[in-house]
């Protein structure tokens, strides 16, 4: 199995994190016993090559993306990885893939998006303003007066 682990600078929020890892070092692993995809722990040996792998906050393991949780120094110059896999970067080219509709957003309200648990109602304010006089009326006794209807501001 090949290992490569690094810096990545993306958010975790992002869906394709490969663009913004920088790969620093690679490793071959053999396993022992079947390795957890979700949750695996990687012991590497330390070298003079991998002395910052403490400050590596990625991997890449058989093609699956992981964020490192932990590095711990263990005996005998060794380094264990605890790696959590990110669903997003490591399934990124099939969830890029799927058309699908928004039927429901947690938390960020955008109003494009029709969410049934959100009621959208307008309050309606009427306001009458009488003027004394008006450009666009000529004999208030007999001509036509105009109605100014406004949507928006600060009460909608």
């Amino acid at each position: 199995m090949n290992l490569t682990y690094g810096r990545c600078t993306a958010d975790p929020k992002r869906l394709d994190k490969r663009p913004y890892y920088t790969q620093l070092h690679t490793a071959i692993i053999l396993a022992k016993k079947t390795i957890a995809e979700n949750q695996p722990y990687i012991i590497i040996a330390a070298t003079a090559d991998n002395t910052d792998t403490d400050r590596c906050n990625y991997a890449v393991l058989d093609g699956m993306y992981y964020t490192i949780a932990d590095v711990d120094k263990l005996t005998g110059g060794r380094y264990g990885l605890r790696l959590v896999l990110d669903d997003l970067t490591s399934y990124a080219d099939y969830i890029m893939q799927i058309d699908t509709t928004i039927t429901r957003q947690q938390g960020i309200r955008q109003p494009m998006l029709s969410d049934p648990a959100y009621t959208k109602k307008s309050n309606i304010q009427v306001e009458t303003i009488q003027f004394n006089r008006s450009p666009f009326v000529v004999n208030y006794a007999t001509d036509y007066c105009y109605v100014l209807s406004v949507i928006g501001g600060a009460n909608t």
